[in-house]
């Protein structure tokens, strides 16, 4: 929907990639290693994700991605 993307395009781009690294199934632990940040600092990054967003979970967070082929 139109809110949905405003509501990406609302996420810094760190947030993105964070969002997307759990959209391919890595933990937060996994995320902080691979782009090389705090595991606190991508939770803080989730947490803030979900508020831009509406929603509770790391899964509805993720559904609202755009559907890759």
């Amino acid at each position: 929907s139109v809110d949905e993307s405003h509501a990406l395009r609302e996420l810094s781009p760190k947030q993105a990639e964070i969002l997307r690294w759990a959209a391919e199934g890595k933990s937060n632990t996994d995320i902080a290693a691979i782009i090389g940040i705090s595991e606190r600092v991508v939770k803080y990054h989730m947490s803030e994700i979900l508020r831009k967003l509406g929603v509770a979970t790391r899964a509805q967070a993720i559904s609202k991605l755009p559907q890759r082929q």
